[in-house]
């Protein structure tokens, strides 16, 4: 009899026990806050075309336009380094630009490594010499991009014997520490080696950067490359 008195008592303590321990976890797991499944990752915003009629310096970029324009991968406007137009900026959209007033500045021309025949490139300066002023495409007052080495490409051997002569037009990236980047023949001169040779010459220029604002932003130039004989 006693031992069936103590067995009721212990099961009805473990009874006890087990109800205690579950309503414990229950209020332990309702007031978990729930973890987040993935962490929050962020995103990347690529900026549609610029408006150059919108107000350029201050204006706050909004999360979403009404109806937003396509972005273009790269500008589509060219611009030259001759006088008559200014340099296209990389970063703005490709719409024309207004016309500057400039002061045409003497060309430059160094002779090639070729024989006979000679390389050169146009090295304009737009404004008052190497400090000039033009109209930014934000609306602010900004420098424009100029030579400060520029070294002519080599006459090709083949282009000298047979007698190939023409002008190469080459789009140039000046980046904001006056290197050359991307580059594209705008105009060919009908041949290959003439081509590269333009293209190859180009990439050791060293340009003092545009600036706007205060400081360097990268903008597009057109120089021409001209293979002439002597």
């Amino acid at each position: 009899m006693t031992q069936k008195r103590w067995g009721i008592a212990l099961c009805l303590s473990a009874t006890v026990h087990l109800m205690l321990v579950a309503g414990i976890s229950f209020f332990y797991l309702r007031d978990k806050p729930e973890a987040l499944a993935e962490p929050l990752l962020p995103i990347e915003v690529e900026l549609g075309e610029y408006n150059v009629e919108d107000d350029p310096a201050d204006a706050p970029v909004q999360a979403a336009a009404p109806n937003p324009r396509p972005s273009r991968p790269a500008p589509v406007a060219i611009s030259r380094l001759a006088p008559e137009s200014a340099p296209v900026f990389a970063d703005t959209a490709p719409t024309a630009a207004p016309k500057a007033v400039k002061e045409k500045m003497p060309v430059q021309e160094k002779a090639g490594q070729a024989g006979n025949g000679t390389g050169s490139a146009s090295q304009s300066d737009s404004g008052h010499g190497h400090d000039a002023q033009g109209s930014s495409p934000y609306g602010g007052a900004g420098r424009l991009p100029y030579v400060i080495e520029g070294p002519p490409p080599p006459y090709p051997e083949e282009a000298r014997l047979r007698g190939w002569e023409g002008t190469v037009r080459v789009r140039v990236l000046v980046l904001e520490k006056g290197t050359v980047g991307d580059m594209a023949i705008v105009q060919s001169s009908g041949y290959r080696s003439v081509d590269q040779s333009a293209v190859s010459g180009l990439r050791r220029w060293r340009f003092s950067p545009a600036y706007q604002g205060g400081r360097p932003v990268p903008a597009w130039v057109v120089v021409p490359v001209v293979f002439q004989l002597e």
